[in-house]
């Protein structure tokens, strides 16, 4: 059986790698300073929303807990 905690750890190393490598290619792509700050309000964007799917994920699965027993 695979474990699902470790999925979901990796998986999450994944999405802020990528948050990462976007955030570095709008900065080096743009010597704009409004592009820059128009990029980092999207990784800023993109990271609240993974936390807020952590937080809902962790919730849901104690709520399971509950019921099954």
């Amino acid at each position: 059986m695979v474990d699902r905690k470790k999925i979901e750890k990796v998986s999450s190393h994944i999405f802020y790698l990528i948050a990462a490598i976007s955030f570095f290619v709008v900065v080096v792509a743009s010597q704009n300073y409004k592009v820059m700050f128009i990029g980092f309000l999207y990784i800023i964007g993109f990271v609240l929303v993974k936390v807020c799917m952590d937080i809902s994920a962790a919730m849901i699965e104690k709520e399971h807990g509950k019921k099954s027993k």
